[in-house]
């Protein structure tokens, strides 16, 4: 398993959490590196190399699990609770917080960004489209997308289902299927279904009557069917693993 992350003392955390985990056999097969998302293959910005030098040619993965920052700069300032702004790192919420670039971006105060008049709705999703290329240059066949609401869940959906490769010549989806899953999980087993259109696919949108946001984005390709046993509620879809698989985050 490789852990990126493009913050030093996130990454220390992880080694230290590792260390505590208990007896792990697998443990010299995790390994934590810095790398930044957003910069170019072959990039080097503040010293920090594109996530691509950091895994390198011919890696591959089959899973690949991402939490990316995904609050916009109007939503960190006007809804992000105090607490989360005093203590937890911007680093780690806000978009913002690297330049298209993938270098350091200046912050706005709050004041130029409260009277500054709303964001564009896409400003939280920057790391997604950077995130799929990369899910699709180490081969990973299933994906899992942390997301901030459920408008944002269905942007990232639309995102994945638009990506194509070719295949012999073909054209044809990069996914086999997309769902977008809920917060939660339903206390009485009641879960609701409903499907959003997102190009040629039909997006399950799958979580308990009583959740309010689609807070998880998921996608996989065909072979990962093999992978899958669905049981009798539709929200209770878990990875039959088998073998040794390989995951990134």
């Amino acid at each position: 398993m490789l852990g990126i992350d493009i913050s030093t003392k996130a990454l220390k955390l992880a080694r230290d959490n590792l260390r505590y985990v208990g007896t792990i056999s697998s443990k010299s097969k995790v390994h934590f590196k810095q790398a930044n998302v957003l910069a170019d293959s072959g990039g080097v910005i503040d010293k920090i190399p594109s996530v691509y030098n950091v895994i390198g040619d011919g890696q591959d993965f089959d899973i690949l699990v991402a939490n990316p920052p995904y609050i916009s700069t109007q939503q960190f300032y006007r809804e992000t609770a105090r607490s989360v702004r005093a203590f937890e790192p911007r680093l780690a919420l806000v978009p913002g917080s690297i330049a298209l670039d993938g270098s350091r971006a200046r912050h706005p105060s709050p004041k130029t960004v409260v009277q500054g008049g709303p964001a564009p709705p896409d400003e939280g999703d920057v790391f997604y489209p950077r995130i799929a290329e990369v899910a699709e240059s180490v081969g990973a066949k299933l994906v899992l997308l942390e997301v901030g609401d459920s408008a944002q869940a269905e942007r990232v959906a639309n995102t994945l289902a638009s990506r194509m490769s070719n295949v012999e010549g073909v054209s044809q989806p990069v996914w086999h299927a997309i769902e977008i899953w809920r917060d939660g999980i339903a206390n009485d087993g009641a879960a609701t279904r409903r499907t959003l259109q997102c190009g040629r696919f039909s997006v399950p949108i799958i979580g308990p009557v009583e959740a309010t946001h689609g807070r998880t984005v998921v996608c996989w390709r065909a072979e990962v069917n093999s992978w899958l046993t669905t049981k009798s509620h539709v929200d209770d879809v878990r990875p039959k693993l088998s073998g040794s698989l390989r995951g990134i985050c």
